[in-house]
């Protein structure tokens, strides 16, 4: 048997046979405070520690979940440019990373998935996944990590360009938690599960809206309300009758009445939204919507994006922060293009020979 064999069983046997403590969650509601779970991957170590009001588990492994699932021979993909990814769907593939495969090689990457540096994050049968650069796609949902299981993963995947962390819901039973996953180098990655508030059919018209510098903003889908959580996993705001959009280097925008004061404190700015799909810009400034011409968020001159083809537009955001518009004509291919923020300036980056269906961006129907 190797060494790491003999490490792995020996762990393995000493943690079955350690009792995990368990939580009374209608006491902690009761005092208001939030159940925190958090999984660490790191050096080959698993060590189980019990913390106020919550759990933290290390486990050994360069990933969380220390498992790759190849899809099929998906080919490396370059995304020194940004990932680039949008759909022929027509013809059932997938274009990324200056590749083309098809879309039944990674099952369930569609609208609620997120571009990031590190990949693709999907839901894929309630677990968190990340496609790769080098094509390959692995867990983030910890095999087992979380005392309790992982529970069901729902919604969309948010990705936090200045903290380098992701956020999603997941289903554990009757309650919802919100999943923070933070990357902090090759070997080491963590986790933190927060109880979002919800009764009833409630909990399943929830979203993360939003998430910005820690910040998380889970929005109430059965009317105008959005809980607001900080970067410690505690409810700091309830934002009553404005529905959260988007937020990006302090900057929130959504539809409803804004938020009078400072409920975040200093530090952020409310703007309103043309619609619920809007984006922002990672830097704040400028609203990603159905036009080329970005609506400044703080009234100022709007940006015009120098796209060279004229049509029915589509917009998302790449992981580099980049803008993706694909032009669609009632005769003619669709043109995709990527632009720079702030220049304006476009490169044209795939053509699509088609007359009939709309553009789609990979993390984003609109």
């Amino acid at each position: 048997m190797r060494f790491e064999d003999t490490i792995t069983r020996s762990i393995e046997e000493h943690l079955a046979r350690v009792e995990l403590p368990t939580v009374d969650v209608a006491a902690v509601r009761r005092s208001g405070r939030r159940r925190r779970l958090t999984t660490t991957a790191a050096a080959s170590v698993a060590v189980l520690a019990v913390l106020a009001g919550g759990f933290a588990l290390a486990t050994g492994g360069s990933d969380l979940a220390g498992s790759e699932l190849p899809p099929a021979e998906l080919p490396a993909m370059d995304f020194d440019d940004g990932l680039r990814a949008y759909y022929d769907d027509i013809n059932g593939q997938l274009h990324m990373g200056g590749q083309v495969f098809a879309l039944s090689d990674v099952p369930n990457l569609d609208t609620s998935s997120w571009a990031t540096p590190h990949g693709v994050a999907y839901v894929d049968d309630g677990d968190v996944r990340l496609l790769t650069e080098e094509g390959k796609s692995r867990l983030l949902t910890s095999e087992g990590g979380a005392p309790g299981g992982n529970g069901d993963a729902f919604g969309a995947v948010v990705f936090d360009a200045a903290t380098e962390r992701l956020a999603w819901l997941t289903r554990r039973g009757e309650e919802v938690f919100l999943v923070e996953h933070e990357f902090h180098d090759a070997a080491r990655e963590s986790q933190v599960w927060t109880e979002v508030p919800c009764e009833g059919r409630g909990c399943e018209m929830l979203m993360v809206a939003g998430y910005d510098r820690g910040t998380a903003f889970v929005r109430r889908l059965d009317r105008d309300e959005t809980l607001v959580f900080d970067d410690q996993g505690s409810l700091v705001a309830t934002l009553a009758g404005f529905a959260v959009a988007d937020a990006r280097n302090g900057v929130v925008i959504g539809e409803g009445v804004l938020p009078a004061g400072d409920p975040l404190g200093k530090g952020w700015r409310f703007a309103a939204a043309q619609g619920p799909e809007s984006l922002l810009t990672f830097d704040g400034a400028y609203e990603v919507y159905w036009s080329s011409t970005l609506r400044s968020t703080d009234g100022e001159a709007p940006l015009r994006l120098d796209v060279p083809a004229k049509g029915t537009e589509f917009l998302n955001l790449d992981s580099d922060g980049s803008v993706l518009v694909a032009v669609s004509s009632a005769r003619g291919p669709q043109r995709y293009f990527d632009c720079e923020v702030p220049s304006g300036s476009c490169e044209a980056i795939g053509t699509l020979e088609r007359t009939s269906g709309d553009p789609i961006f990979l993390g984003n129907d609109m």
